[in-house]
């Protein structure tokens, strides 16, 4: 299309093992992740990111949870860094479906091997209020092809409890 240019598109695959608190061996709790996202630019500062997403969650050897979302992004660039909204639409399954949306303000900035993003907003669980969100995280490219980073994100729900995940790995591209 005329005026609007492609800036990429990446597909991630990953797969997690993690503990339990009855301190079970990994390799009966693992979560799988599956991403796509692709990147356009409108001219002047104006850009879009659109995602999907699939997550598949595994505990003590059986089906915990999975999560379908799509994502927009639109975003305004400002040197180095970009300020922009998004809104997600997720299906979550648990033994129950239920539908999501998110939705919020996000940052990102990059100089070199470095890179930063932050997002804060909501999630509303079937059409009610349900957390306070946020998240952060940081990159850093150590060669070309391999790259370091940590994240972390926090849901606060209406009552005061939350969830939080942090995660430090290492990726090749």
């Amino acid at each position: 299309i005329p005026g609007i240019q492609h800036d990429g598109s990446t597909v991630a695959l990953s797969f997690n093992f993690h503990d339990d608190y009855d301190d079970q061996p990994y390799s009966e709790n693992y979560t799988t992740f599956l991403s796509a996202a692709s990147s356009y630019n409108f001219g002047g500062n104006l850009g879009l990111t659109l995602s999907l997403g699939y997550v598949n969650e595994t505990y003590e050897d059986e089906f915990f949870s999975e999560r379908y979302s799509f994502d927009i992004n639109p975003t305004y660039a400002i040197g180095e860094a970009k300020v922009g909204l998004y809104y997600s639409i997720v299906a979550s399954n648990d033994g129950d479906w239920e539908d999501h949306a998110n939705y919020g303000v996000t940052g990102t900035f990059a100089r070199g091997p470095l890179a930063l993003e932050a997002y804060a907003g909501v999630r509303e669980k079937e059409s009610d209020f349900a957390d306070d969100t946020f998240g952060f995280a940081a990159g850093y490219d150590v060669t070309e092809d391999v790259s370091a980073y940590f994240t972390y994100q926090r849901d606060t729900e209406s009552d005061g409890e939350f969830d939080a995940l942090t995660a430090l790995g290492v990726s090749y591209d």
